[in-house]
């Protein structure tokens, strides 16, 4: 198991990426794991082994747990397994999400509930930067590269910018209106 720790957040973003290969090769992106998040948690069964592989996508710092010493944990602090059951059932919820918005929904409206992830303000003026390469968050959201770019470049119908990896949302209320659940 290991946490992305949250110290390198002051100076900067922290992402890993997980990522799965295939058997003819090919790479599909997972999930994006930022500050104080978890992974690999599946690790504590026994004789578990862990489907993806990771890669740091910006500067990070990464705590490890072994195996024996997150059991030990459980036992000294009977409350940790059951805040990490909460956890991955918040992943979960969060990747059925990603599933049903990316199969159901339009290439913006996974551009605009990737952006709603990221963006902290519900309504009004926000500014983020994209935690990671434009190439791996198109892979993320299952699209190609140049579909993403495209769609990046219509945000400005929406009253968004996207330039040089930084997004600015005049109105994250209007821009998030529909991956947040509201219809028109």
């Amino acid at each position: 198991m290991a946490i992305a720790t949250p110290e390198k957040i002051t100076r900067g973003l922290a992402w890993v990426v997980l990522l799965r290969d295939d058997a003819g090769g090919n790479r599909s992106v997972i999930d994006l794991v930022g500050k104080g998040e978890s992974f690999a948690e599946a690790l504590v069964a026994p004789a578990a082994i862990y489907p993806v592989s990771t890669r740091a996508a910006s500067d990070v710092r990464l705590a490890r747990f072994d195996t024996e010493t997150v059991r030990a944990m459980f036992v000294a602090n009977p409350q940790l397994p059951l805040s990490i059951i909460l956890s991955l059932l918040g992943r979960l919820h969060r990747l059925v999400q990603r599933i049903e918005r990316d199969s159901t929904g339009s290439t913006q409206r996974c551009i605009d509930g990737f952006l709603a992830s990221l963006c902290k303000a519900e309504a009004g003026p926000c500014q983020l930067a994209l935690p990671v390469e434009k190439r791996l968050i198109a892979a993320l959201l299952s699209m190609t590269p140049a579909t993403f770019f495209r769609a990046l470049s219509d945000l400005s119908r929406q009253g968004a910018r996207a330039h040089r990896g930084r997004v600015t949302i005049e109105d994250a209320g209007r821009l998030f209106r529909f991956p947040k659940g509201d219809e028109e």
